[in-house]
């Protein structure tokens, strides 16, 4: 299935669910903000959402600094 991670077009597994997804993008799930379709998911749902063809995700990682 083809979604939009960040502006970029990807091909992911049907059915992976969002923390899949940040992890084979090589991210740490608890380090990241993830939305999707404009709606910020909360970590409790990132092992039971699943991203639907063509959705948008954004991927956030906080950056500290002053």
């Amino acid at each position: 299935m083809e979604i939009v991670v960040n502006r970029q077009k990807r091909e992911v597994p049907d059915g992976c669910t969002v923390r899949e997804l940040v992890v084979s993008l090589g991210y740490e799930p608890t380090k990241v903000s993830v939305w999707i379709g404009g709606r910020q998911i909360w970590q409790r749902e990132y092992d039971t959402l699943r991203p639907t063809e063509g959705v948008e995700v954004r991927i956030i990682r906080p950056i500290a600094g002053g």
